[in-house]
């Protein structure tokens, strides 16, 4: 399995995520600030709203392999009275999608389970077979993109 590299990570996160790599900042934001900052606006997990609707608390947030992964561990209501909760890792690509996460039926009991965990999942993870799988899908939709423009412009005639 290889390892990402930092120059790749950058390249990944500038160039075809427009975006930049993860970059934790425990030193002087809490948790939930830190994953709010590297996450809000590529997806909806840590948003304020989403948090108190689901009665969750970001517990800890690590950027992994050189920031091209982004974790948190969160405490998560398994009912909705919030009587009972649980223990999980979350793991989110450079793109916001959500691609590590145990179910809310198998939760941990304690923080340092969900996070013993997490570091076993990502310890397993192929995390350049994942980004190789999302850059084809990347080149696909943009080839079939540009097929569409020649069209249009085609019918404009322009060319």
């Amino acid at each position: 399995m290889e390892k990402m590299t930092r120059d790749t990570a950058r390249t990944l996160a500038h160039d075809i995520f427009d975006t930049s790599p993860f970059e934790s900042n425990r030193g002087y934001l809490t948790a939930k600030e830190d994953a709010q900052k590297n996450l809000m606006g590529k997806t909806h997990y840590v948003d304020p709203d989403t948090l108190r609707f689901h009665k969750s608390r970001v517990l800890s947030s690590y950027d992994v392999d050189f920031g091209s992964l982004f974790a948190i561990l969160e405490s998560c209501a398994l009912d909705p009275s919030n009587v009972s909760r649980g223990f999980r890792f979350v793991v989110f690509d450079l793109g916001g999608m959500v691609i590590g996460r145990a179910s809310l039926d198998k939760t941990f009991t304690s923080k340092v389970k969900a996070e013993k965990a997490m570091w076993e999942w990502l310890e397993g993870f192929d995390v350049v077979a994942h980004y190789s799988g999302r850059l084809e899908d990347h080149l696909r939709n943009t080839n079939r993109k540009v097929e569409s423009i020649k069209t249009l412009l085609k019918g404009m005639g322009s060319e």
